[in-house]
């Protein structure tokens, strides 16, 4: 149970219970408790947000509350027998099971929600991260490798009301998932503007820190900074990359028009990424790029070739989010 979760571990044996007494006390499930009404429905919103940048232990009032953040939980307990040969309440002992016999203890809150994860992918015999990725639970790309080589679960779970019992059969039609960015590092860029903008914006950091409200801005202060921009991006690891999503800076000024992208796995050595230069829209939400072939690579570069480039016609430019998209 990493921190956030909070009394979410002792709530989800009301329902072991629950579950239990069913068949004697139909009445018996749900677990009456006034909040439940509320807070599922709006956790169920929450996973259904399309956002890139969605994270299940952050402030969304949608999840921020220990009855919202049952519902996953919930969902993998009580769905995962509709379709598969284990019960999905036999799930629980497993975690408990295994951090009884762990060689290492999960010392980080990351450690765990890594635990959770690949216990789940050994348990089923199904890699869950496009689960994971709808919640907004962050997954280390050390765990998604190893578990790279299982079949995906499809089974849109995430759909699934717990209260009523009802959707989540639903398949993934698209093979495109974004990755969460906020386990990258930024490599390189060209600049940034480093204070001007305030603590936060203006930092080439704040393109990956998962909020679409900060963003990266060239520099403009001691005599500005003028095309071509670019920023490197660092995943941590080779991974396979079949598609982009841009957020434009919210604010809709400095918007990028046309970027290129390429991709390398040492930072030295370059590949135009196909199709590229790619338009991009003077619009809020969230822009995918998809590819017609999945590429491999650590380091993502993006660059605004020239002030033509900025919807704004300017020598500056500004990026709220980016991350990459994979199978």
């Amino acid at each position: 149970s990493w921190f956030e979760l909070g009394e979410v571990t002792n709530n989800l044996f009301a329902f072991k219970v629950a579950n239990r007494l069913k068949a004697q006390i139909p009445q018996a499930w749900p677990p009456k408790h006034p909040s439940l009404a509320g807070a599922i429905p709006n956790a169920l919103r929450f996973a259904a947000d399309p956002s890139t940048t969605k994270n299940f232990d952050g402030t969304d009032a949608r999840i921020d509350d220990p009855f919202s953040r049952l519902t996953p939980f919930l969902q993998i307990f009580d769905k995962v027998p509709a379709g598969m040969n284990y019960d999905g309440w036999g799930f629980m002992t497993e975690l408990y099971k295994k951090a009884r016999r762990a060689q290492r203890i999960s010392l980080t809150d990351q450690n765990k929600r890594d635990f959770v994860y690949e216990t789940l992918c050994d348990y089923t015999g199904r890699d869950w991260i496009y689960f994971f990725n709808a919640w907004g639970i962050t997954v280390s790309n050390i765990a998604q490798a190893k578990k790279a080589g299982l079949p995906k679960m499809l089974q849109r779970i995430w759909e699934y009301n717990p209260l009523t019992r009802t959707g989540g059969d639903g398949l993934i039609p698209t093979a495109w998932i974004p990755y969460s960015n906020t386990g990258w590092t930024i490599h390189s860029f060209s600049s940034e503007e480093a204070g001007g903008e305030g603590p936060v914006n203006g930092y080439a950091r704040a393109i990956v820190d998962g909020n679409v409200n900060t963003f990266w801005h060239s520099r403009w202060s001691a005599g500005g900074f003028t095309a071509p921009h670019w920023i490197v991006f660092d995943m941590g690891a080779v991974q396979p990359v079949d598609g982009f999503v841009f957020t434009q800076r919210q604010s809709l000024t400095r918007n990028l028009k046309n970027v290129r992208v390429e991709l390398s796995n040492d930072a030295a050595t370059w590949t135009v990424v196909q199709g590229s230069p790619f338009t991009l829209t003077q619009t809020a939400p969230a822009q995918e790029i998809r590819l017609t072939e999945v590429l491999h690579a650590r380091y993502i570069r993006v660059t605004v070739p020239t002030t033509a480039d900025v919807f704004d016609g300017t020598q500056f430019a500004a990026l709220a989010e980016f991350t990459a998209l994979h199978p």
